[in-house]
């Protein structure tokens, strides 16, 4: 084998590393991008699921509040209609009102 031979082999070799090596950082970015992808989307998942389980839960709390708050109006309505049988002038002084 010539000199020159050689070189143009060493060049050849060179030139295909060369491809190999930038496929190679070509398929990386893609890999690296998909990932990152995957990541945002597991990610929102995440933040819909923990956000739709907050306003589940701020619901029932309402609820659980909008039912207490009935019976408590309830209970002081019905507190209101056993005093009502008597106005406030009927009261001696020191006499409590019911």
């Amino acid at each position: 084998m010539s000199r020159t031979e050689i070189l143009e082999q060493i060049k050849g070799a060179e030139a295909a590393a060369k491809a190999k090596v930038e496929k190679a950082q070509a398929d990386q970015k893609v890999a690296i991008a998909n990932a990152r992808k995957d990541a945002v989307a597991r990610i929102q998942k995440a933040e819909a699921e923990a956000q739709s389980k907050f306003e589940s839960t701020i619901s029932a709390k309402r609820e659980e509040l909008v039912k207490s708050g009935s019976k408590t109006i309830a209970a002081g309505e019905g507190r209101g209609r056993e005093g009502a049988c008597c106005s406030r002038e009927e009261h001696s002084e020191g006499q409590e009102i019911p």
